[in-house]
């Protein structure tokens, strides 16, 4: 009796270590498991954030560039502005407008109000000459006799027709400041 009872105390024991053994085993596993969710949804997570602070960082950028744009344009704007109440452009209008003129069959020219007696003085008094908008800024626009053509000279023109160039000009610079603006962070 003292043997089989020496035989089950044993195997008890035997059986319990062994419970106790695949139970710290699958406490092992879930630990594990529960920490690389964790760890997956840190990750997840930092992703998620690491995108929306690119995106953000993104319409930043976008943003300054387009109020650079904009300040940059409004500034050329002015230096035109400025130029058209000049004696400089009076000699410009005339050069430009007279070798126009050489070039096209021209039935009329439009000028700002202001310019119209240079105009009539370039032009001569039998070639009509009429107002076109303030927004132009300054320069001519010519009309062909068969009022097929139109050809602009203005200073808005030669804003709009390169404001391409102006925009990458601009976002070239911005992106190579940025870039060094950024070394240099990193390098403090």
């Amino acid at each position: 009796e003292k043997r089989r009872s020496e035989q089950m105390l044993y195997d008890s024991t035997t059986q319990n270590s062994k419970l106790i053994e695949e139970r710290k085993a699958r406490l092992k596993r879930e630990s594990e498991q529960y920490i690389e969710q964790h760890v997956d949804r840190a990750k997840r997570e930092a992703r998620e954030q690491l995108v929306v602070h690119r995106q953000e960082n993104q319409r930043v950028f976008l943003e300054t560039q387009k109020k650079c744009l904009d300040a940059l344009n409004a500034s050329i704007r002015q230096k035109f502005a400025d130029f058209a109440q000049t004696p400089e452009y009076a000699a410009w209008m005339k050069k430009h407008l007279r070798a126009a003129l050489e070039e096209m069959d021209v039935a009329e020219v439009h000028v700002l109000d202001r310019d119209q007696d240079l105009a009539h003085e370039i032009c001569g008094e039998d070639l009509p000459i009429k107002s076109m908008p303030e927004e132009e800024i300054g320069g001519f626009v010519l009309v062909d006799r068969q009022q097929a053509k139109r050809t602009r000279h203005t200073f808005q023109y030669l804003i709009q027709d390169n404001e391409y160039e102006i925009g990458r000009a601009l976002n070239d610079w911005l992106m190579n400041g940025a870039i060094q603006e950024a070394e240099g962070e990193a390098h403090e």
